[in-house]
């Protein structure tokens, strides 16, 4: 009975509405402790190195937690797909008169900005989590892997970010972010 009340409301705008803002609050929670983490470069390139050591030091647990952001991830990204469904299928004919409602510019833009988030994360995870050595178009993620195994994350994260347009990449990519988030 439980998981029949639970699908009903699921089916309904709140219920996907819901949905999406749950999965957006983990999302943005992980974006904070992310940034937290990350500004660590300031301190020294050695807490960088051992803040990166004690995260891979989690072992199964970062994978678990992993898992459940990329369910986060995916469940935000096909809710908000199926909730725009719903809602031009609430409503097929256009309007005979169009009255635009004043709405944010991040308001307007969050597929295009959505989606260029989810090539921004593919990248990222590419360049600093998976590292493949080569992808098409000769595009290559050295590892940088220090003698005692570990990666060297601040030599890593100096190296990408002395490439321009990887720079500018991450540029663009902050300042929609920025932009989603503030929606």
């Amino acid at each position: 009975m439980t998981m029949k009340l639970f699908i009903d409301y699921y089916k309904s705008s709140i219920g996907k509405k819901w949905i999406v803002a749950l999965t957006g609050l983990v999302l943005i929670a992980y974006v904070i402790g992310h940034l937290i983490g990350n500004l660590q470069i300031y301190i020294s390139p050695e807490q960088i190195n051992w803040y990166g050591e004690r995260l891979h030091s989690l072992g199964p647990i970062l994978w678990v937690i992993r898992a459940f952001l990329l369910a986060c991830f995916v469940v935000h990204i096909l809710t908000t797909i199926l909730l725009a469904i719903q809602n031009r299928q609430a409503r097929p004919e256009r309007y005979a008169v169009k009255k635009n409602i004043r709405t944010s510019a991040a308001a307007r833009t969050m597929l295009v900005s959505g989606l260029i988030l989810l090539c921004f994360v593919i990248f990222h995870l590419l360049q600093f989590t998976i590292k493949p050595a080569n992808l098409p178009g000769n595009i290559s993620f050295p590892s940088f892997t220090m003698p005692n195994g570990h990666t060297d994350i601040y030599t890593m994260l100096v190296t990408s970010f002395a490439n321009p347009f990887t720079t500018g990449f991450y540029v663009v990519g902050m300042f929609l972010l920025c932009m989603h988030l503030s929606h």
